[in-house]
C-alpha cells in the first residue's frame, strides 16, 4: 500500500548511484525495509519520540564508536516518505572517499553548503542547534569543575587529617629528588596541582617545612596533571590520526615539565637562583598584604555546598597537625549528635547533614560518586566537541585559530596566544581541566601542536595565580614566607617559559619529542599504558630507592643518567642532521641489538598481554601496519613517513563500496 507521510524507510544504497538515487526511489520498493510500522498502529507522538531517541543515538554514538573500529563504509540514508515521494533526507552515516568518516543531516548539511545560499529556516535551524551545542558545552564542563572541587574537598577530607606533620617528618622530602616525585604523586592523587600548591603555601607560613625543602615539591606537582589527559586520548583509539593528535597533546604538558626539570632543578639545586631571586622580588612587597580575591569559586561554591560542605579553616589547620583533635571529631557540617539527636532549622542542605557515618566513610562514597561524574563528564566533553567541530564550525575555528599578527608583528601570535591560556587558567584556577579540555580539540583537528604549545605556556604561568591568592589570604605574620614561595612557583614557571619559547631551536625540543612519541602511541596503541607505567610507577620507585641510598651513590647514579640521555641525544641529533661527522658505526644504531632501540621486538608480547587489561586493553591491538626503515628494521619511534605511498598495505574505499 501506499505509504503515509509519516512513515519512515530506512534505503540501504551500498550499490546505489547517489546521483540518480532520488529518481531510482519507486522502482526500488521492493528493496525497502521498513524502520517503523505504519502510523496507523504509531501514534505521531510515538513517532516523535523515536526520531527524538534516534537522533540522540546518532549524536552519541559516534564518540563511542571511535573507540573500536572503525564501521564498515556502508551508506544508510533515513529518508521520510510521502504522497510526493522523498520528502527530506534526514541522516546518513558513510564514509568519504579519503576514508574519513562523514555524517549528513540537516544541520550537518547547512553546515557544508553557501551560507548565502540556505533559506531562512535552515539558518535559524543551524544556529539554534549550534547555540544549544556550545550551552552544553558550557555546561559539562561547569559540572566537571564543581566536580574536580568537590573531588579535592573530599581527598583532603579523607587524607588531609595530619598531612602536612607526615610530610614535614618524612625524610623522603630531605632528598629533592624524592620530593619531586612525591609532589607528582600527590597531584596525580588529587588531580589538582593548585590544592597542592595551596597546601605547600599554608605549611610554609606555618613554619612546617622550608622555602628550599618545598621548592622540589613544587616542581614535582606541575608533572602530574596530565594522568587524565592520557586516559582522554584514549577515547580516540580507533582513528590513529586523530590518536597521534590527541595522545601527542596530552603528554605536551609532561615533556615541556620533564625537560625544564631536567635544565632548572640541577641549577636551583647548587645555585639557589629561584629562591634568592624570589626573596628580592617579595622583600618590597611585604607591606602589601591583604588582598583576597575569588574567580570561579563564586559559581562553584554554591553547587559543591549542596554536594558536601565542611569546616574548611578547621580542616586547614588539621592538616598541620592533629594532635589537639579527639579521634571522632568531625569537620562534616551537620545538624545531628553522635546520640541520634538532630538539630532542627538546619542552616545545611547536603545530603550527609544528619547522617551517623565517619568522615572517611563519607569521603569515600563522595570520592566514588565524583570519579564517576567525572568519568562521564570526560566521555561528554569529547562528544561535544566531536560532534560540533565540523564543517563551518571547524573551518572557522581553525581560520581564527590559524590567524597571525600582520606584518612585522607576525612574532607576537604566539605570545598572544600564550596570554589566553594565561587568562582561562588564572579563571578556571585548573591547569587540568584547561589541558584536558583542549585534548579534544587537538584530537579532532581543530587546535595544531604549536598552538597548543603556547596555550600550555601560558596555562603553567597562570595556575600560579592560585598560589599568590593564597598567600594574599594569609594571616600577617604568615604572610613573607607564604608569598615567597608562591613567588617561586611563578618564577619557575617563567623561567621555563623563557627556555623553551623565545630560542626556536629550544622550542622545537618538546614537540619534536611529543610528537615521536604520539607516533609511536599510534603504531603500538599499548604504549599508552607502558607510558603511563613507566612515568607515574616505575620511575617513582626508581628515584625513592635510589634516594634511600648513600648520598654519594645517589648523586653518582644521577651524574651518569644526565651523560647517558645528553650521549644519547647529541647522537641523535647528529645522524639526522650531520650524519658525516660521526664514524660508519654510530651512524645508525644497527650494531646495537634490535630490542634497544626498537619496539618491534616487544609487540607481540606487549599485545597479547596488555590487551586483556579491562575497560582499555580492547582497544590496544588496532595497530597501523608501517614500512620498515631503509635497513629493514622497523623502528619503534617512526619519523613520520608518508604511510600514503605505502602501496600494496592500503585498498582506497569509495562511498559506495560495500565490505
Amino acid at each position: 500500500s501506499s505509504p503515509s507521510p509519516s512513515h519512515f524507510f530506512c534505503l540501504p544504497l551500498g550499490a546505489l548511484d547517489e546521483r540518480r538515487h532520488l529518481r531510482r526511489l519507486i522502482p526500488m520498493r521492493d528493496e525497502r525495509r521498513p524502520l517503523l510500522p505504519h502510523s496507523r498502529r504509531h501514534p505521531n507522538s510515538v513517532l516523535a519520540l523515536h526520531l527524538l531517541t534516534t537522533h540522540t543515538l546518532h549524536f552519541i554514538y559516534p564518540a563511542y564508536q571511535s573507540l573500536g573500529e572503525p564501521r564498515e563504509p556502508v551508506a544508510w540514508y533515513l529518508m521520510k516518505v510521502g504522497d510526493s515521494g522523498v520528502r527530506n533526507v534526514i541522516g546518513e552515516a558513510a564514509y568519504d572517499d579519503d576514508g574519513s568518516r562523514r555524517k549528513t543531516s540537516v544541520a550537518y548539511a547547512a553546515s557544508q553548503a553557501d551560507w548565502k545560499d540556505l533559506p531562512l529556516r535552515e539558518k535559524f535551524i543551524f544556529i539554534g542547534m549550534l547555540s544549544g551545542k556550545i550551552m552544553a558545552i558550557l555546561a559539562v564542563i561547569f559540572l566537571y569543575l564543581c566536580t574536580l572541587s568537590t573531588l579535592a574537598t573530599a581527598f583532603t577530607l579523607l587524607s588531609s587529617r595530619g598531612l602536612g606533620k607526615y610530610i614535614r617528618d618524612s625524610s623522603l622530602i630531605r632528598d629533592p629528588a624524592s620530593a619531586l616525585i612525591v609532589g607528582m604523586l600527590i597531584t596525580v592523587v588529587l588531580q589538582s596541582s593548585t590544592t597542592f600548591t595551596n597546601v605547600l603555601v599554608s605549611m610554609v607560613a606555618a613554619n612546617m617545612i622550608t622555602v628550599h625543602m618545598a621548592i622540589p615539591m613544587m616542581i614535582g606537582s606541575e608533572l602530574g596533571t596530565s594522568f587524565v589527559n592520557g586516559l582522554i586520548s584514549l577515547t580516540y583509539a580507533g582513528d590513529r590520526e586523530s590518536f597521534k593528535r590527541a595522545f601527542s597533546a596530552a603528554i605536551l604538558g609532561d615533556v615541556l615539565n620533564i625537560c625544564v626539570i631536567l635544565v632548572v632543578l640541577p641549577i636551583e639545586l647548587t645555585t639557589a637562583m629561584i629562591e634568592n631571586l624570589s626573596w628580592k622580588i617579595v622583600d618590597p612587597l611585604i607591606s602589601e598584604q591583604g588582598l583576597s580575591f575569588k574567580t570561579i569559586e563564586i559559581l562553584t561554591d554554591p553547587i559543591n555546598r549542596f554536594v558536601l560542605e565542611v569546616d574548611e579553616p578547621g580542616l586547614r589547620n588539621a592538616t598541620m597537625s592533629d594532635e589537639y583533635l579527639p579521634a571522632d571529631h568531625t569537620f562534616i557540617l551537620k545538624c545531628s549528635f553522635p546520640n541520634g539527636s538532630r538539630i532542627y532549622n538546619c542552616p545545611y542542605s547536603h545530603p550527609f547533614v544528619h547522617t551517623t557515618w565517619s568522615d572517611d566513610t563519607v569521603a569515600k562514597v563522595v570520592v566514588i560518586c565524583s570519579i564517576g561524574v567525572l568519568i562521564f563528564c570526560l566521555f561528554a566533553i569529547v562528544a561535544l566537541i566531536n560532534h560540533i567541530m565540523r564543517g563551518r564550525v571547524k573551518e572557522a575555528v581553525q581560520r581564527l585559530i590559524e590567524k597571525e599578527c600582520p606584518g612585522r608583528w607576525k612574532w607576537a601570535t604566539g605570545y598572544i596566544i600564550m596570554a589566553v591560556g594565561f587568562g582561562f587558567t588564572m579563571l578556571l584556577q585548573s591547569n587540568s581541566v584547561f589541558s584536558s579540555s583542549l585534548t579534544p580539540l587537538a584530537g579532532a583537528g581543530v587546535v595544531s601542536l604549536e598552538k597548543l604549545y603556547a596555550l600550555t605556556m601560558g596555562s603553567n604561568i597562570g595556575t600560579t595565580f592560585s598560589g599568590v591568592l593564597a598567600a594574599m589570604a594569609a594571616d600577617p605574620s604568615r604572610f613573607e614566607k607564604a608569598l615567597h614561595m608562591a613567588v617561586c612557583q611563578v618564577i619557575y614557571n617563567i623561567i621555563g617559559t623563557l627556555l623553551f619559547y623565545p630560542i626556536k631551536p629550544m622550542r622545537k625540543i618538546p614537540l619534536r619529542l611529543a610528537g615521536q612519541i604520539g607516533e609511536c602511541t599510534a603504531h603500538y596503541r599499548w604504549f599508552i599504558l607502558l607510558y603511563l607505567f613507566v612515568l607515574f610507577i616505575l620511575v617513582p620507585i626508581i628515584v625513592i630507592s635510589l634516594s634511600l641510598l648513600p648520598p654519594f651513590i645517589t648523586v653518582t647514579a644521577f651524574v651518569l643518567m644526565y651523560i647517558a640521555i645528553g650521549v644519547i641525544v647529541v647522537v641523535n641529533l647528529l645522524q639526522t642532521h650531520r650524519p658525516h661527522w660521526l664514524p660508519e658505526s654510530l651512524r645508525s644504531w644497527d650494531f646495537l641489538p634490535v630490542w634497544m632501540y626498537s619496539l618491534e621486538p616487544y609487540d607481540k608480547v606487549l599485545t597479547s598481554y596488555l590487551s586483556r587489561v579491562p575497560l582499555v586493553g580492547q582497544y590496544l591491538h588496532h595497530k597501523e601496519p608501517h614500512k620498515p626503515t631503509s635497513n629493514g628494521h622497523h623502528n619503534g619511534l617512526p619519523n613520520g613517513h608518508d604511510h600514503g605511498h605505502d602501496n600494496g598495505l592500503f585498498l582506497r574505499l569509495s562511498s559506495q563500496t560495500q565490505v
